[in-house]
């Protein structure tokens, strides 16, 4: 359905998808939940998902954290999604895009002060993007990441299929737990176990 929105100059046309909405859902390796241990890195997917016959050739996105410190190494799109091209206009910190591998700190596109990462993108011209990957974040747990859970959400800003709003919301958000290294575990359990000892 459209409808016409008056503006102080000239009449603009917004039409709105009668599709169901889009899910953007973040996973690692089709999973909605990961341990790991300090100093190691791994890739998030953001993962679209919707109703046949819905696409989309405009994306904006930002992937939140729970809380600071993972540090953000690099993002790839996929499909018609150029990465690093003209139409990438995906902004990690408002530095610019990034070479270098920054730690994730408060960025300024969010309504409210946010951990995030902002992601936007055209496809090439013509083409579309309909579901399945649509980004990879790759990040790192730094060696002095303090022992913990961080929630980690994919929140659409706007989807367009030209003229056409797509509906969008957040699917359920990720949850990566970082662990102690067995070497530290080791070294808990044997403190334990010769605290008992004393007790005895």
């Amino acid at each position: 359905m459209c409808r016409v929105v008056p503006a102080v100059v000239f009449m603009l046309a917004v039409c709105v998808s009668a599709h169901a909405d889009y899910l953007a859902v973040p996973l690692h390796d089709g999973a909605d939940t990961l341990s790991l241990e300090p100093n190691s890195t791994f890739e998030l997917d953001i993962v679209l998902t919707g109703e046949p016959g819905d696409v989309h050739d405009s994306a904006i996105l930002d992937v939140t954290f729970s809380l600071p410190g993972l540090v953000y190494e690099a993002y790839a799109w996929h499909g018609d999604h150029v990465t690093g091209g003209l139409d990438d206009m995906s902004d990690p910190d408002a530095g610019g895009l990034l070479a270098d591998p920054q730690v994730v700190t408060a960025a300024t596109y969010s309504p409210t002060p946010a951990v995030d990462v902002h992601l936007e993108n055209l496809t090439e011209f013509g083409t579309t993007f309909a579901s399945g990957e649509l980004v990879t974040l790759t990040l790192h747990v730094p060696a002095d990441m303090p022992l913990g859970t961080v929630t980690i959400t994919a929140v659409p800003d706007q989807f367009f299929d030209g003229m056409a709003l797509v509906p969008s919301a957040p699917g359920p958000a990720f949850t990566l737990t970082i662990i102690p290294e067995p070497t530290s575990a080791v070294l808990l359990l044997a403190g334990l176990a010769a605290l008992l000892r004393r007790r005895r």
